[in-house]
């Protein structure tokens, strides 16, 4: 079924009609970004499920490596229209993470994912637009990788990742969006709490630039509202 299927056409008229009016809405007041989110290993999964496509990649490599090939293909169509509008950065959004580490095997990351996303990426760079990664979880191991692969902006950051590591080894190459825990922090800490542990954030990931300043993930019910009026704060 992964040789017969054929990925949607990209340049469907349509298809991209909600970014123009965001453009026309946002474009030069807010920081636009290229949504790219269930990209290629998230797609992979959903399409075969995670058993499956772990599966596949252990028994037929080549034809893990062969659907990985055909959702970029259309990954790419999909850039090359967003490199038609302006907006401010690629992005591309794969969940490679748990709370201790990689999701992934490392094989399975430097043989199947990066040269995947060193295709995709390679559309944004060559146009010179910045290009930024949505990941959950630590994925510190793959940073060298992602950063040569022309990484810029790493979406979101998790305690889980050790901040001051990532800022001290990385910092001169990312810039670093988000920071601020949502697993303990937001939902159970004072409003006090949640002012000196965003002050503090921002000082470390912030210094001499870098940081975006957010959740560490989405803000969920559980979260008090005077804890977000504080982090707005």
């Amino acid at each position: 079924m992964v040789r017969k299927w054929t990925p949607p056409d990209p340049d469907q008229a349509g298809n991209y009609e909600w970014n123009a009016r965001d453009i026309k809405e946002y474009g030069g007041e807010y920081w636009l970004m290229a949504s790219g989110y269930f990209g290629l290993y998230e797609r992979c999964y959903g399409m075969l499920s995670i058993p499956t496509m772990f599966e596949t990649v252990v028994s037929e490599p080549k034809l893990a490596a062969e659907l990985l090939e055909k959702i970029t293909d259309y990954k790419i169509g999909v850039a090359k229209n967003f490199l038609r509008m302006k907006l401010d950065t690629g992005h591309v959004g794969d969940d490679l993470g748990t709370q201790n580490g990689p999701f992934v095997p490392p094989k399975v990351f430097h043989e199947l994912l990066l040269p995947q996303y060193k295709r995709l990426f390679n559309v944004y760079k060559e146009a010179g637009w910045l290009m930024s990664m949505h990941s959950c979880g630590c994925i510190t191991k793959f940073l060298p990788e992602l950063i040569e692969a022309g990484l810029n902006v790493l979406e979101p950051v998790q305690p889980c990742m050790d901040l001051p590591l990532i800022k001290k080894n990385y910092g001169k190459d990312l810039t670093f969006w988000g920071g601020i825990d949502t697993q303990q922090l937001l939902p159970f800490g004072s409003p006090e709490d949640v002012r000196r542990e965003a002050g503090a954030t921002i000082r470390l990931l912030g210094k001499g630039g870098g940081h975006i300043i957010a959740p560490s993930q989405e803000v969920m019910k559980d979260v008090p509202l005077a804890n977000i009026v504080a982090l707005l704060e």
